[in-house]
């Protein structure tokens, strides 16, 4: 029977739609919310096609994990980071968690555009102590932390096992010295007669292959001196530097002989202008032995032209070893507007869990939580010693310097470095003239406008 409905219909009618209402409002978003109530965090990355790939997957975990959270992710590729990283700066416009390496991540602690993560850090009951002490460092400052490492990659010894064969020397190992090192790579050496260093008509003009694939010819050389007893950062900082330090010195004469008396490596390696080929040696076939990173690891095994293993550096006459870092972490902008929510995702990211299942990927970098790093040994890829990686990992130590006009300081000396390697300015003086040039850069970039 129909009827008319009447006030109180209309009231209870009224009353049943906005309880409707309300609850398909409600299932409109799964958080008890509006879309509006979603937390936007944009990540910054600079990654490798082949790092982007895995690591996407592993960003995807986290975004059905997390919903309440849209992350926006905006890769940048590694060659034009540095300019859209100081646009970013001017403008402002700083993601609210940015991928860094440790210079950059230097800038913009200097620049005042990172945010300090130390109270956050105590707040969370997050244990930095399960980093690697020298991938941290990089991201601190007077005691504060502003950033956390994703991955380390290591320097360790190359060495190209069908040149080794051919020549019937015996393979390096992880206890050979910097002699074991000398004697290998002189033996290794030949001129287009094939002859070597140590043979009678042997020309320094017209080498084809070398026994090593480089000399520290540059500021970035700490690793290669401090086995020998001698480091040129003059303190913690790494804001002071001499290389006419008499224990600076002697390292550095150990090296001088190897290139410009053994001619056993060259004196200008990547440029191409003794090798013919531009970039690293040892990855042309051109150098037996080679320092490098781990990142090359994924290079040589995508190319597969090179049999190759690896070992730790070689220790010094006293048993130092020492090695430095390519390390790469995330920051969290100063202005984010969702500091705690941008710190668990950088947690996340930086994790033991997440860096071992989506990281540790051949040539991705070693997983700088120490207790994720384990999961690079993988037996089913070159090299076969990995584990000189994980045993370099406990003594490496940051790139230095990394502060302010450290790299126009390189940029500066390199020639002067270049010259002392061929032989053709006195090792002393030219690291005077080095020392002059770096004190009178770093104090004119630390001085301010």
């Amino acid at each position: 029977m129909n009827r008319r409905l009447g006030r109180r219909d209309h009231a209870s009618v009224a009353v049943v739609l906005l309880l409707l209402l309300t609850m398909l409002a409600g299932c409109a978003s799964p958080f008890g919310g509006d879309e509006e109530e979603r937390i936007t965090l944009r990540l910054g990355t600079q990654m490798t096609a082949a790092e982007l790939e895995s690591f996407e997957q592993g960003l995807a975990k986290i975004r059905e994990e997390h919903p309440e959270w849209d992350i926006q992710l905006e890769q940048t590729p590694q060659e034009g980071f540095v300019e859209k990283f100081n646009a970013q700066i001017a403008s402002n416009t700083l993601p609210d968690i940015i991928q860094v390496g440790i210079p950059h991540a230097q800038q913009g602690i200097r620049q005042g555009v990172l945010l300090d993560l130390t109270e956050l850090i105590e707040d969370a009951g997050f244990d930095p102590t399960d980093f690697w002490p020298g991938a941290l460092e990089g991201y601190e400052k007077d005691g504060r932390l502003y950033g956390i490492p994703l991955s380390a990659s290591p320097n360790v010894l190359f060495y190209n096992k069908t040149i080794f064969d051919a020549e019937n020397v015996d393979y390096p190992t992880d206890d050979w010295t910097f002699e074991d090192l000398r004697t290998a790579a002189i033996a290794l050496t030949h001129d287009r007669n094939g002859n070597t260093p140590n043979d009678p008509g042997f020309d320094p003009d017209n080498v084809v292959q070398w026994g090593l694939n480089a000399a520290p010819a540059h500021l970035y050389s700490r690793a290669y001196f401090i086995p020998f007893g001698g480091d040129p950062c003059r303190n913690p900082a790494c804001d002071e530097m001499s290389f006419s330090a008499p224990e600076v010195l002697e390292a550095m004469s150990w090296w001088v002989d190897l290139v410009a008396n053994n001619h056993a490596a060259p004196y200008d390696p990547y440029s191409g202008n003794q090798t013919g080929v531009p970039g690293d040696p040892f990855v042309a076939g051109l150098a037996a032995m080679g320092f490098s990173g781990y990142f090359l690891v994924g290079q040589l095994n995508a190319s597969g032209t090179i049999v190759y293993d690896i070992v730790q550096p070689p220790a010094g006459p006293t048993g130092v070893r020492a090695t430095e870092f390519s390390v790469h972490g995330f920051g969290i902008a100063k202005n984010t507007k969702h500091p705690e929510a941008a710190f668990e995702l950088l947690r996340i990211l930086t994790s033991a869990e997440f860096t071992s299942e989506y990281w540790a990927k051949p040539g991705h970098g070693v997983p700088a939580a120490k207790s994720g790093a384990q999961a690079v040994l993988n037996p089913r890829f070159q090299p076969d010693n990995e584990q000189a990686i994980i045993d370099a990992m406990a003594y490496g130590s940051a790139f230095k310097p990394f502060v302010e006009g450290a790299l126009e300081s390189w940029l500066a000396t390199v020639d002067i470095f270049i010259s002392v390697f061929k032989g053709e300015t006195p090792l002393a003086e030219g690291m005077a003239e080095a020392d002059r040039i770096i004190a009178e850069t770093m104090v004119r970039a630390n001085s301010g406008p």
